[in-house]
């Protein structure tokens, strides 16, 4: 599980990185939701009714919740990548490091996942660091 190509690396840590700038879209998309959209959607009586303002509105939050969903799917699966990939890997030690990287992953995720992709998916090991360990 070390030899993962270029291209897969970078896949990788680019769905890495999409659970916490989501977590600030969701934010922003949560107080555009509930104060500006009203307005925005208030300013639009010339298209016609209600009705084509509401489908704005539910289009929206169709879009923020499927993106939502998605994103809390793809958590969740990097989590079980990152730590099935923990316990594959030979480039860190058996013992209390590999169960401090678990519990990291498992509890501070979306801060450590970040962190154990560059340094154990993104780098290439040192020469002859797989077979020391």
């Amino acid at each position: 599980m070390d030899n993962l190509s270029k291209p897969v690396k970078i896949l990788i840590g680019i769905a890495t990185i999409w659970p916490p700038i989501f977590m600030f879209l969701f934010m922003f998309g949560f107080f555009f939701m509930g104060f500006v959209m009203p307005m925005i959607v208030g300013d639009l009586n010339h298209m016609g009714g209600p009705h084509e303002r509401d489908f704005i509105a539910l289009a929206a939050f169709i879009i923020f919740m499927a993106l939502y969903l998605f994103t809390i799917l793809l958590w969740n699966g990097l989590m079980i990548f990152y730590i099935v990939h923990l316990f594959m890997t030979k480039r860190i030690a058996e013992g209390g490091t590999k169960a401090l990287w678990a519990v990291l992953i498992f509890l501070a995720n979306i801060l450590v996942m970040p962190v154990y992709w560059y340094l154990y998916i993104w780098q290439e090991p040192a020469s002859g660091q797989e077979r020391a360990a």
